[in-house]
């Protein structure tokens, strides 16, 4: 079974719940990630949900940079130096046509695999794009 980690910032809610329906539609266990204004508070949060999902999508559409590299960076570290953590995929939705992967600044070298989607259209979920990180998440790609 796959399960999912979504993460997203309230200006991308739209966007995510979208794409919620799409992985709760084709049988993908999804959990949201935690919100809130106590950044360093959701961050535990976040490790402690991490450990119910094997992948991890994160929304990079109308929210800061800054807020999608916190928020990435802290799965990252848990990846890097919790031994007892194990975790398939980490994947990037650039949801909004104006952003870029290469905006984030994730290099290559990271302990974890950094998967982007770019929504080249518009920011409302295509079709095309959902097949794709559907296809990505099961597998299939």
């Amino acid at each position: 079974d796959i399960e999912v980690l979504l993460d997203f910032n309230f200006e991308d809610k739209n966007f995510a719940y979208d794409l919620e329906t799409a992985f709760n539609e084709n049988e993908i266990l999804c959990h949201r990630a935690p919100s809130g204004k106590n950044s360093l508070r959701n961050i535990d949060i976040l490790h402690d949900q991490m450990n119910k999902v094997n992948k991890l999508v994160f929304v990079y559409g109308h929210s800061s940079k800054d807020w999608v590299k916190e928020r990435v960076s802290a799965a990252i570290q848990k990846i890097a130096f919790d031994d007892s953590f194990t975790m398939e995929d980490i994947f990037i939705v650039v949801a909004n046509p104006q952003n870029k992967p290469d905006d984030l600044g994730f290099n290559k070298h990271l302990t974890a695999d950094i998967n982007f989607f770019e929504n080249s259209y518009n920011d409302k979920l295509s079709l095309e794009l959902v097949d794709n990180i559907l296809n990505n998440l099961t597998g299939n790609s």
